[in-house]
């Protein structure tokens, strides 16, 4: 949202050093001020890398062996308790 304001404000600076140096060229003459600057763009996320995955899915596996076996037990007392 903010980059979209700044490169409309952009747009209009430019549309009036276009009429500027128009009229300057018209009566032979230099414009009195430059061309104004693109507003630089905002950075791109950085890619995700293969070895965040890798650990995310080695701890969930860990993790859901430790469930298992939790609720293994929990399922065997209450088999032994019938």
């Amino acid at each position: 949202m903010e980059g979209e304001v700044s490169l409309a404000r952009w747009a209009k600076e430019v549309e009036k050093w276009e009429a500027e140096r128009d009229s300057a060229r018209s009566g032979q003459r230099k414009p009195g001020w430059n061309k104004p600057k693109m507003p630089s763009m905002e950075r791109a996320l950085p890619k995700p890398k293969v070895s965040n995955f890798i650990e995310d899915s080695k701890e969930e596996e860990e993790g859901d062996e430790e469930e298992a076996l939790e609720l293994g037990i929990d399922l065997l007392a209450k088999n032994l308790g019938k």
